[in-house]
């Protein structure tokens, strides 16, 4: 599972909900040793973590989020796709997919479509590659990431997804995938 939080602004109200979101999205991972936090910018700036502090303390080692500022991130889950889980049986992903081709629909709201979908269903490769190609050049990463922890077949990402993409998307992709992307790539 990928989970992005990106143009999310931090204010005091919502400071205490994004920690607390962070630290239970942590929780869930049992591989996790705060590495799963990729690509943290604050106020669009990379930011670069000390010695000893974590996406979970940092500021000033005790977590204490700014009041204001826009804060982004990518997490990569260790989780594993579950043994018993299936591919979306394919009347129901067509269906999806006619839903997903509606010329009315933004690309943002096709992306909040992968997004809530991805929460609670699994997809085979090639039901990925079909989802990606009906997104904008521009949102095909974040497709790609959202989807990644949902592929049952993930032998299969290579050559279905991986190699559908523009040379700047498989190198965004390999950013925000980090590790979790290298062992399905030849």
């Amino acid at each position: 599972q990928l989970f992005s939080l990106r143009d999310a602004e931090v204010s005091v109200a919502c400071a205490a909900c994004v920690r607390s979101r962070v630290q239970e999205i942590d929780k869930m991972d049992e591989e996790s040793d705060g590495s799963n936090f990729l690509n943290f910018c604050y106020k669009n700036k990379r930011v670069e973590l000390e010695e000893g502090v974590t996406i979970q303390t940092w500021p000033d080692g005790k977590g204490n989020v700014p009041e204001t500022g826009v804060i982004f991130f990518d997490y990569s889950s260790g989780k594993r796709v579950p043994h018993e889980a299936r591919p979306l049986r394919e009347e129901v992903f067509q269906s999806f997919l006619r839903e997903l081709s509606n010329p009315g629909l933004s690309e943002q709201s096709k992306l909040l479509m992968l997004r809530t979908a991805a929460t609670t269903h699994f997809y085979n490769a090639e039901q990925v590659r079909a989802m990606v190609r009906l997104v904008d050049f521009r949102g095909r990463v974040d497709a790609v990431v959202m989807l990644f922890r949902r592929i049952v077949d993930l032998e299969r990402f290579y050559e279905l997804v991986y190699l559908m993409l523009k040379p700047s998307e498989t190198a965004a992709l390999r950013t925000r995938l980090g590790k979790a992307l290298k062992p399905w790539l030849p």
